[in-house]
């Protein structure tokens, strides 16, 4: 879609909308952008599809605002991280109008689960709790640092991270949206 076209307003399809990632800065001066996604495996970072580019008001896709449409032009890797390029952003000025905004795709184009597989974004909101069903927090967020996921828990007034493996995970339960997680020292609490 142009990048001139008016604001998209998806009203209810806003809710199914999953913030993927955050445009940084210009690269260079023919519109090309740095791009931070939250899933650098995600097979969604390709060419030829149409994405939604916008304000994230909220944990993951709760509230968004000044949702527009664009075609990806091309995704490419380097040493730094993802470049991308958007049909109708064609210099620096038009690049750097984006910077800051969120990435969001509509969750039909994510690949159907198998068996016990989740998408760690379905977590967000969920209460956070030890074997022994002590209520330690929220997860509020999923981030990635060095090549590594993290689930992103409120603990009071601090955020813990804790990395998002199978042995820190003893059960999840997302109709009850409650996550019950390994009770190590220093992890969710001190």
């Amino acid at each position: 879609m142009d990048a001139s076209a008016a604001i998209q307003d998806l009203g209810q399809d806003a809710k199914t909308l999953i913030a993927m990632g955050k445009i940084g800065r210009p690269h260079g001066v023919q519109g090309e952008l740095r791009f931070w996604p939250h899933n650098g495996a995600g097979r969604l970072l390709c060419e030829n599809r149409e994405i939604w580019v916008g304000s994230e008001n909220g944990e993951g896709s709760a509230q968004v605002s000044g949702l527009r449409a664009y075609c990806v032009r091309s995704a490419r890797r380097d040493p730094k991280g993802w470049l991308i390029s958007l049909d109708g952003i064609d210099d620096r000025d038009q690049a750097a109008a984006l910077c800051g905004l969120t990435w969001f795709e509509k969750r039909e184009a994510f690949e159907p689960l198998q068996e016990g597989e989740l998408y760690l974004v379905d977590l967000i909101g969920c209460q956070v709790r030890t074997p022994s069903r002590e209520n330690m927090g929220r997860l509020i967020d999923v981030c990635e640092a060095a090549g590594n996921q993290y689930l992103v828990v409120q603990t009071g007034k601090e955020e813990r991270l804790v990395p998002a493996r199978r042995e820190f995970i003893v059960e999840c339960d997302l109709n009850a949206r409650v996550l019950t997680l390994v009770d190590l020292e220093g992890l969710l609490q001190d």
